[in-house]
């Protein structure tokens, strides 16, 4: 299984439209403000790879608001991670 660093991840979702902000000591939160989400992650590092349980999460918003498939979204995900 692919585990992508949070880098790609950090990309990946900018790429989307979506803006990170950091909430000191708490999470990493990600908005796209043209469709109305929000991402919210524990923090991570660039170089941390990604929980699986935070990929599914991200996974299945991205989906359940039709910014793009499960399907896709993995396919995408397993790319960048060989990339790097």
């Amino acid at each position: 299984m692919y585990k992508p660093t949070f880098a790609v991840l950090r990309s990946f979702l900018d790429q989307l439209g979506f803006e990170m902000r950091t909430i000191p000591g708490s999470h990493i939160l990600f908005t796209n403000a043209d469709v109305n989400v929000r991402i919210m992650l524990r923090l991570y590092e660039d170089s941390d790879k990604v929980e699986q349980a935070g990929l599914g999460y991200v996974r299945h918003t991205l989906d359940e608001w039709g910014i793009m498939e499960r399907d896709q979204f993995d396919e995408q995900m397993r790319e960048r991670s060989m990339a790097c």
